[in-house]
């Protein structure tokens, strides 16, 4: 692995006294489902879970909840923004660092903040955040109570692939196992572990060999302490027209501040949104380069689904029949995912529209040369073209249908 990215956080670092490490956590069974931001990222980890022998947990950033990012220099931070020559661009090894957070936020970020338990709302988030976790039964009760939901019994069976249509979440789970978490997060002596822990814990509530699929929409940035923290797992990243992704985004963080979301993005120019694409997309293409990740481009899969999803589970070694695979074409259109909906229909929903191409109804002739200057050599590497186009595995990193 090179470079790492904090100092400690390694191989070499001290290990967990007993109790602490994850010890019989299998990360091989685990697929990471990483950005870039409204990439369809969500479409992916549906697809996967709608496997016979998947289940996809709901969205939920391990890495960010433990760990916090540690600022790039100066420099870096000011190339990134007004973006000068390639080479200039923050480097993944050597800019995107990350340090452990303290045990209390850990716990706080990972109950409370970031969506493991979906408190909507500042006022309720916040009044979970400010609940006592000593009584770890009760800390659980009282966010249960506050969230709506009810547990399951914990003497219920395993959870196995094919009994779901949708992602699981925290809801799937019992008091017991949740109760257990928190209590061993308590207990660790070294917090770096954390993520084991929480692998751990999915890993026991599935039968015996079930495949899990986790999927967090922006963790480009987190590609190379992912990689450490989870060796064996396969990791798929799903990227798509960087214009179409800054209009979606847009439009996301518009109704993630009207629905006062825990997870409010800041608001952002479009020329602000494609930028921040376009770094995603180098350093993505970087980290291809030395390492193994699965690329998928969202257009490809809009046009030509079964190919490139057929293609996507023979290399996970997941086989599918020509049934299976229409079974899961069914179950994650756009119409069915949004209850009836038309692609191009727009709502307030997070699953926009369902097109490709979406900008150059949206753009001006201004703008879009504008987007081009800003991103373009993003956008060709990736076989985009400035009028739209699309040419087909320019980059052989790029899952081609069978």
């Amino acid at each position: 692995m090179n470079n790492l990215p904090a100092a400690d956080i390694g191989p070499d670092s001290p290990r967990c006294s007993e109790g602490d490490a994850a010890s019989e956590v299998d990360d091989s069974r685990f697929i990471h489902v990483v950005g870039l931001y409204k990439n369809g990222t969500s479409w992916l980890s549906h697809i996967l879970c709608a496997h016979p022998q998947v289940i996809g947990w709901r969205e939920f950033d391990i890495i960010r909840a433990t760990h916090r990012e540690q600022p790039a220099s100066l420099t870096r931070r000011i190339a990134c923004r007004y973006r000068p020559a390639r080479n200039m661009w923050p480097s993944l090894d050597s800019d995107f660092r990350f340090s452990v957070k303290q045990k209390e936020q850990v716990i706080r970020d990972m109950f409370c903040g970031r969506g493991w338990i979906p408190l909507m709302g500042k006022d309720v988030r916040d009044a979970a955040e400010a609940l006592d976790h000593d009584d770890s039964g009760n800390f659980i009760d009282q966010l249960m109570r506050m969230a709506g939901k009810t547990l399951g019994r914990d003497n219920r069976p395993l959870l196995q692939p094919g009994n779901f249509t949708g992602t699981l979440g925290y809801g799937n789970s019992t008091r017991r196992d949740l109760v257990r978490l928190l209590e061993r997060i308590k207990q660790t002596n070294d917090v770096s572990q954390v993520p084991h822990l929480f692998f751990e814990y999915l890993q026991k509530q599935c039968v015996p060999g079930t495949q899990i699929a986790l999927k967090a929409a922006d963790q480009v940035l987190c590609l190379t302490l992912l990689q450490q923290l989870s060796p064996r797992s396969r990791k798929i990243a799903i990227i798509r027209d960087g214009r179409d992704a800054a209009i979606s985004a847009a439009h996301y963080g518009e109704l993630m501040r009207k629905w006062d979301t825990p997870w409010i993005p800041k608001k952002r120019s479009f020329m602000s949104q494609l930028r921040s694409w376009a770094q995603r997309a180098r350093i993505l293409s970087d980290y291809a380069a030395k390492n193994d990740i699965v690329i998928l481009r969202y257009e490809d899969m809009k046009r030509n689904f079964d190919g490139v999803v057929d293609a996507l589970l023979a290399l996970l070694d997941l086989p599918v029949s020509r049934r299976q695979l229409r079974e899961i074409h069914r179950a994650t259109d756009f119409a069915t995912v949004t209850s009836g909906r038309r692609p191009g229909e727009a709502a307030e929903h997070i699953v926009r529209k369902g097109v490709i191409g979406e900008w150059k109804s949206v753009l001006s002739d201004r703008d879009a040369r504008l987007a081009w200057r800003v991103a373009g050599e993003e956008l060709t590497h990736f076989g985009y073209t400035q009028t739209g186009q699309y040419i087909d595995h320019l980059d052989a990193r790029i899952l081609a249908p069978r």
